[in-house]
């Protein structure tokens, strides 16, 4: 779960280092978002969500036949 969240991460700066790398010498100093960045964007977003939630609903969140849940529901710092 800490790998992953760091993968994700990882992959976004380097999908805005790729595009500040790229942008300026293609396009100009200038940053415009268009269509296509703000596409992207939402499609990755849409699909991490997608996953998410398609995988959330697989498993219930609380444990069943957890021999140790009454005592961890039951727990107070």
């Amino acid at each position: 779960s800490v790998m992953i969240k760091v993968a994700v991460i990882v992959l976004i700066g380097r999908w805005v280092d790729l595009y500040i790398m790229v942008f300026p010498s293609t396009i100009g100093p200038t940053p415009a978002f268009g269509l296509w960045e703000v596409a992207s964007l939402g499609l990755l977003v849409g699909a991490i969500g997608w996953l998410f939630f398609r995988s959330f609903a697989k498993a219930p969140p609380v444990p069943t036949n957890d021999p140790l849940l009454s005592e961890s529901l039951h727990y107070h710092c």
